[in-house]
């Protein structure tokens, strides 16, 4: 069981990597329009049922894995709204 409870940790790790570094990269460069809002609102709905499934399963690294993925993500519609806005703003 423990073999089969690494592989899941470290696919969690590299799965949320992928999303923190998109969430960074928005930050630092102030934009996240290549980031479709489709994308994210359909990654987030599908982790939001995995948390459920984890939650049922009692499987920590499911549940805790997409609870902070779909913070990622929460973070990254704030900063394509906040960076959209801000590059609609006249001058």
């Amino acid at each position: 069981m423990i073999g089969l409870q690494i592989i899941g940790v470290v696919a969690a790790a590299i799965t949320l990597g992928g999303f923190a570094s998109q969430l960074i990269r928005a930050y630092k460069i102030k934009s996240a329009g290549d980031v479709s809002y489709f994308l994210m609102i359909f990654v987030s709905i599908g982790m939001f049922m995995w948390i459920i499934y984890g939650a049922i399963m009692h499987d920590l690294i499911v549940a805790g894995a997409n609870v902070i993925g779909v913070g990622l993500n929460v973070g990254l519609i704030f900063l394509k709204n906040r960076y959209g806005r801000l590059a609609n703003k006249p001058a």
